[in-house]
C-alpha cells in the first residue's frame, strides 16, 4: 500500500501571496479532483490589534538593541501563538497566529499539530507559495524512504546546523510528533531553521533533496525537461517580481505535462 502523504504549504492572505495561490499552485500542479484531499494551505490571521502589538513590542526591542531581551520575547509570543485554536475550511488551514515574518515559526508548529491531530499519514512535505511540487515524482520517491527518523529538503547552514529550506521540508510522522513536543524548540527562529536544529537535538540529520531554481527570465528561458525529471522541487520565488511566480508555474506545468509528468 502506498504511504499516506499530505501537503501542507505556507501561505498568507494577502498580495501577492493569493494571487500565487489561486492563479499559481491552484491552476497548476495543486488543481486536482482527488477524492481523498492531500494538499492544505496553512494561513495565519492578518490584521488586528494582536498582531500590531506583536509586531511593535519586538520593533521596539531590536531598535534598542536589546538582543536577548528580543529573543526572550519572540520565544514567549510564539510559544503563546503556537496554541492559539486552529480551524479548517476545506483545504484551508485556519491557524490563529498573527501573520509576521518570524511567526512563520509558531505558525507552522500550529499547523503541523493540528494536522497530527486531525490526519492519518506516514509523510508530510511543508513548503510554500513559491514553490511548485510534481505530486507525481514526490510519491514515488516517498516509497523508497524509511518508515521513520526522516527529514530531507534542499539544505541549508545556519549556525554549524544543517537544515532543510522551507521551500522543502519533508518530514516522517513520527519526525514531526518530535517536533511539536520539542521541549526545547526555539520560536524566536525562523522556523526552518528551527525544524534544523530540532532534529539535530533528536539526533535525526537532514537528507538532501534536489531542487530546481527558476527565479528570473533567464531561468525561464534555460528551462528544460532533463531539469525537471530529476526532482519534484521547483522554486518559483521571482527575483525582480512576484508576477514571475505565476508564469513560472505555468511554464513548468507545460513541460512536466509534456512528459506525462503532470
Amino acid at each position: 500500500m502506498a504511504k499516506r502523504l499530505l501537503i501542507l504549504v505556507l501561505t498568507v492572505d494577502q498580495e501577492p501571496w493569493h494571487t500565487i495561490e489561486v492563479e499559481g499552485q491552484r491552476a497548476t500542479w495543486a488543481n486536482t479532483t482527488d477524492k481523498e484531499q492531500s494538499v492544505f494551505w496553512l494561513y495565519g490571521r492578518t490584521g488586528g490589534v494582536t498582531r500590531f502589538l506583536m509586531r511593535a513590542g519586538g520593533k521596539a526591542l531590536k531598535m534598542i538593541g536589546a538582543e536577548r531581551a528580543l529573543a526572550c520575547y519572540r520565544h514567549r509570543t510564539g510559544s503563546w501563538a503556537a496554541r492559539l485554536p486552529v480551524l479548517q475550511e476545506g483545504d484551508r488551514v485556519l491557524t490563529q497566529v498573527p501573520e509576521t515574518y518570524l511567526n512563520t515559526n509558531p505558525k507552522t508548529i500550529a499547523g503541523l499539530r493540528y494536522m497530527l491531530g486531525r490526519y492519518k499519514f506516514q509523510y508530510l512535505l511543508r513548503t510554500n507559495t513559491s514553490t511548485y511540487i510534481n505530486r507525481k515524482l514526490l510519491a514515488e520517491f516517498v516509497e523508497g524512504l524509511p518508515e521513520e527518523r526522516y527529514y530531507g529538503g534542499f539544505i541549508g547552514e545556519s549556525g554549524g546546523v544543517r537544515f532543510a529550506s522551507g521551500a522543502c521540508t519533508l518530514l516522517s510522522r513520527d519526525a514531526i510528533e518530535m517536533i511539536v513536543a520539542d521541549p526545547q524548540w526555539e520560536y524566536n527562529i525562523i522556523d526552518d531553521v528551527a525544524i534544523g536544529r530540532s532534529m539535530n537535538r533528536m539526533g535525526v540529520g537532514v537528507q538532501p533533496i534536489s531542487r530546481v531554481d527558476v527565479l528570473d527570465d533567464k531561468d525561464l528561458d534555460d528551462l528544460d525537461i532533463d531539469r525537471l525529471r530529476s526532482t519534484f522541487v521547483v522554486r518559483c520565488k521571482g527575483i525582480q517580481n512576484r508576477e514571475h511566480d505565476v508564469i513560472a508555474m505555468h511554464r513548468v506545468h507545460s513541460l512536466y505535462q509534456a512528459i506525462g509528468l503532470a
